[in-house]
């Protein structure tokens, strides 16, 4: 959810890239604040990158986290560790926020967004991936906090919908 806010947070520049099957960028959508890049984009200290998965299961469904405490929905997935690559991450971050390992098939492309308050260059790498074997998630203690849950989406629609909150979780 927070993605699709921050596009039109006038203190953020968020570039949207999509990496094809062979590896060749393609830059999709680029939001940008010019003023904000003026001023801050070269002050930027810290580069964070993290993971996200699209998850789909032998049926076509796709996992969403889902909080029940704040009522919104996201994709399995978290920060990079210094010591892991990026493939290492989102199979980490998937067998404990949604408690299935994963089989990556390809990256789908990355997110920058330049975080004004943090001074903080967020990059996150997307993957497209399947399950290979299922089991429990292990939160740790703020996901627990928030309540939770993993839930299955139909189809790649309600999952879109369910992440923008225009969705409905019981179809």
């Amino acid at each position: 959810n927070d993605a699709y806010q921050t596009v039109t947070d006038p203190s953020v520049y968020v570039k949207f890239k999509l990496i094809d099957k062979r590896g060749n960028d393609l830059l999709l959508r680029e939001v940008e604040d010019r003023t904000f890049l003026k001023n801050s984009k070269e002050r930027m200290t810290t580069d964070r990158h993290a993971v996200r998965s699209v998850v789909f299961d032998k049926d076509g469904r796709i996992a969403l986290l889902h909080s029940k405490k704040h009522g919104y929905y996201d994709l399995p997935g978290g920060g990079v560790e210094s010591s892991e690559t990026c493939e290492e991450a989102v199979a980490r971050e998937t067998k404990e926020e949604a408690g299935y390992e994963i089989e990556i098939i390809h990256k789908l492309g990355d997110v920058t967004a330049y975080l004004q308050d943090d001074d903080v260059k967020n990059i996150s790498h997307g993957y497209y991936c399947k399950v290979i074997n299922s089991g429990e998630p292990t939160f740790a203690e703020d996901e627990i906090e928030e309540d939770l849950e993993t839930i299955w989406a139909d189809n790649l629609d309600q999952a879109i919908a369910l992440v923008k909150g225009t969705g409905d979780s019981d179809t």
